[in-house]
């Protein structure tokens, strides 16, 4: 497993992940991704609503919505799922997080979830 620390962005905030998603491949935009543990400055609609613990959706989804609202998110683990994975089988899990999460932020990364194909942290 690899870890990557992000230092800089184009953007004036780190936490612009239409950024990240535009540099996704194709693959990774046709995963389903489960956004837990966010926080935002704008939650721009109810498939990211500013009271739920995550939300799922397709990355292709995800990419349209960062790119019609500029949302800051000040928190927040995107976990991407093979495009056949089904929720329920996800939720058998802990919902990932980041903050406290010492398997993310030592010298041997894990993926909070053994389902999942990559984690990106803002």
């Amino acid at each position: 497993m690899k870890g990557l620390i992000i230092n800089k962005m184009h953007s004036d905030y780190f936490t612009n992940m239409l950024e990240v998603f535009n540099l996704l491949p194709e693959e990774e935009l046709n995963c389903m991704w489960l956004v837990s543990s966010y926080e935002c400055n704008i939650y721009p609609s109810e498939q990211i609503p500013f009271d739920k613990d995550y939300v799922w959706m397709k990355g292709t989804k995800l990419k349209e919505i960062l790119n019609q609202k500029e949302i800051m998110f000040i928190w927040g683990n995107f976990t991407s799922y093979s495009s056949d994975t089904e929720l329920n089988d996800v939720l058998k899990y802990p919902i990932p997080f980041a903050d406290g999460n010492k398997n993310l932020w030592g010298k041997d990364v894990q993926l909070s979830n053994p389902l999942s194909n990559t984690e990106l942290i803002s």
